[in-house]
């Protein structure tokens, strides 16, 4: 991960070094002498470079005073000390002073890598074209405005066929100050085009997109940087790499750091994607159209917040085809949620949590945890919201939506009130019948709930069955309206 932030974010390695002193919108060499000492305890405190280190440097930073411009040079950067080497040719920036002491920074990465190992060269990564360009702020220690896109990556090994292509990698961020040091955040980090070649081997995988897009709202950046510098410093001193697992102490100092920060920001939202997968290999293959998963937080700034999980896919198919090809989702869309969270009180729950486990194990504290955010959600009255579930298998549509709220008015301790409803039935308990000894338990559990649904027809003509459920103050669980209670009194005799 060193060698990766390093690649596609290296003008931000040069501008840490501003915060330390410069912020006037002037061109200098005692300026340059500051980046470039900034520049070098950058490199020392985040890439660790010594004898055991995975990265090491041949040369020297360089930075100019040229014009209006700083003219930035970083040395060449070894990755790996045994095996496999990835060497990094210096990278070269310019940061422009922009009048509110910020810097409009340019940056190119070298277009050729080579990795090898004993004086051979293994493989070999090329670039035909890229943008780097953004708006960096000193004293948040992040870019505001960030445009980097690199074209056409290929990377082929020397001594055997194939070859891995990548039509577009890019990052791309902007920011709003909608108040004193709160921004407003958009981003979108995308990797287009995927193509690998085995050679002679009989396979291949594209994949047309895959990325991570995200937003956050009122982020408070002066507190979010601090906040930031006191992690880092935390992580640098902690042994996350000992087999016996990190030192406990280290959930402690996080938990006090948690105490003593602020509400950061308000809103956030965060999805991965996936476009147009095919994978083959000999006579085995998969292709799917399109995915997603992602989770939102919302209202972090008020009383009660919101948390919530969505996720969809389609267009599946799977070569060749399996026993349960009949009932392949074709169609997917879940969103899961849950609504009025206690913010402190969660917070104060996650705080523990990092207490306890650096005291008793996570083991332990993962459950007073759980025990905890079950009393929290009972008392606080926080609903669990599920606006849809859908599924489509083909010979099958499954819908289901409802609600769950806590309650101390019902010996259940909840009210909820939700709706199944499941379409050509008898279809799809003909498609698993034919699965044999697999589903018969499905089979069986389908055949039961065929006679209880209430029946209808969908747009396209075909049975619709419909389940209300109901659980009421009054401590009745319903199913269309008729009181079940009877029959679960049967089935738990």
């Amino acid at each position: 991960m060193r060698g990766f932030r390093l690649i596609v974010g290296t003008s931000s390695l040069a501008l840490m070094a501003m915060t330390a002193g410069q912020a006037a919108a002037q061109v200098d060499e005692a300026g340059a002498d500051e980046i470039r000492r900034g520049i070098e305890n950058y490199i020392t405190q985040y890439l660790v470079t010594g004898a055991e280190a995975e990265v090491t440097l041949q040369g020297d930073v360089e930075v100019a005073a040229e014009g209006d411009h700083y003219a930035v040079s970083l040395p060449t950067f070894v990755f790996g000390l045994q095996g496999p080497q990835l060497v990094v040719e210096p990278i070269l920036a310019t940061l422009m002073p922009m009048d509110n002491g910020w810097y409009d920074v340019n940056w190119t990465i070298p277009s050729r890598y080579e990795v090898g190992a004993g004086g051979q060269t293994m493989a070999t990564m090329s670039i035909d074209a890229q943008t780097g360009e953004g708006v960096f702020a000193p004293e948040f220690e992040t870019f505001t405005d960030l445009n980097f896109v690199l074209e056409r990556l290929e990377l082929r090994p020397t001594q055997e066929e194939g070859a891995a292509t990548i039509d577009t990698f890019s990052m791309v961020m902007d920011t709003e100050e909608v108040a004193t040091d709160r921004f407003d955040a958009n981003f979108d980090v995308v990797m287009a085009g995927l193509d690998v070649d085995p050679g002679q081997q009989d396979g291949m995988l594209s994949l047309d997109e895959i990325g991570l897009a995200g937003s956050i709202s009122h982020l408070d950046m002066r507190e979010y940087t601090l906040f930031g510098q006191q992690f880092n410093q935390l992580m640098a001193g902690a042994d996350m790499e000992n087999p016996r697992g990190p030192d406990p102490m280290v959930f402690g100092d996080i938990a006090n750091l948690l105490r003593e920060t602020p509400n950061l920001f308000s809103d956030m939202d965060l999805t991965y994607r996936l476009h147009g997968l095919n994978f083959r290999d000999g006579a085995e293959g998969a292709q799917l159209g399109s995915a997603s998963a992602g989770m939102y937080v919302n209202g972090l700034d008020q009383p009660t917040g919101t948390i919530g999980f969505h996720a969809d896919m389609n267009e599946l198919a799977i070569q060749p085809e399996p026993p349960f090809n009949g009932i392949l989702p074709q169609e997917v869309r879940a969103e899961v949620m849950l609504v009025d969270l206690p913010n402190e009180q969660m917070l104060n729950l996650l705080i523990d949590f990092l207490d306890q486990t650096g005291e008793m194990g996570p083991d332990m504290a993962g459950t007073m945890f759980m025990v905890g955010l079950q009393q929290a959600v009972m008392q606080s009255g926080a609903t669990l919201e599920v606006p849809e579930i859908y599924v489509d298998l083909g010979v099958s549509e499954i819908s289901f939506t409802g609600t769950v709220a806590p309650t101390t008015s019902s010996p259940l301790g909840v009210v909820a009130d939700a709706t199944l409803s499941v379409s050509n039935m008898a279809g799809l308990i003909t498609e698993l019948q034919a699965m044999g000894p697999m589903a018969q338990d499905v089979v069986q559990g389908l055949t039961v709930l065929q006679t209880m649904g209430e029946v209808s027809q969908n747009d396209s003509g075909a049975s619709l069955h419909t389940y209300h459920f109901q659980a009421t103050d009054a401590g009745q669980v319903l199913l269309n309206g008729n009181d079940m209670g009877p029959m679960m009194g049967q089935l738990m005799q």
